[in-house]
C-alpha cells in the first residue's frame, strides 16, 4: 500500500515530559514506528513548549477539526497531562472532535473507515 493510500493520523507530545534531546528523537521515532506497524501514516506532530501552550494543541484541534485525520497518537497519556486530567480529558477530546486517542504502546490494529473514524479490528 503506497502512502497516499494509507490513512493519516497525527502525533501529540509535550516536549517538557522529554528530559534530553536523545529521548526526544527517540519518542518521535517510537510514533512513527507505531504508525507504521498499524498501517497508517504519521503526518505529523504537534510539539507543545511549555512557553507556548497550548498552542500546539489548537493546531491539532484545527487538523482534526478540518477533516483531515481520525486519530491522535501519544507517547503517554500522560502527555494530554499539561491540559487537564488526562484520561477525563482523553475522553472529553473523543467526545467533541470525533477523534481516537491512542497511545503509542497500545497495538489496537486500526481500520479506517471511508469517513476517516477509527475502528478496532478484531
Amino acid at each position: 500500500m503506497t502512502d497516499l493510500a494509507r490513512p493519516l493520523l497525527v502525533g501529540y507530545l509535550s516536549r517538557h515530559l522529554l528530559t534530553s534531546d536523545a529521548d526526544f528523537a527517540m519518542t518521535l521515532e517510537r510514533l512513527d514506528h507505531f504508525a507504521r506497524s498499524e498501517e497508517l501514516v504519521l503526518a505529523a506532530v504537534y510539539i507543545e513548549q511549555a512557553e507556548t501552550a497550548p498552542a500546539a494543541f489548537k493546531a491539532l484541534v484545527n487538523a482534526v477539526n478540518r477533516g483531515e485525520v481520525g486519530a491522535v497518537v501519544l507517547p503517554s497519556i500522560f502527555h494530554f497531562a499539561v491540559l487537564g486530567a488526562p484520561t477525563r480529558f482523553k475522553a472529553y477530546f473523543e467526545h467533541v472532535t470525533g477523534a481516537r486517542v491512542l497511545v503509542a504502546t497500545q497495538s489496537p490494529r486500526l481500520l479506517v473507515r471511508p469517513d476517516k473514524q477509527m475502528a478496532r479490528t478484531e
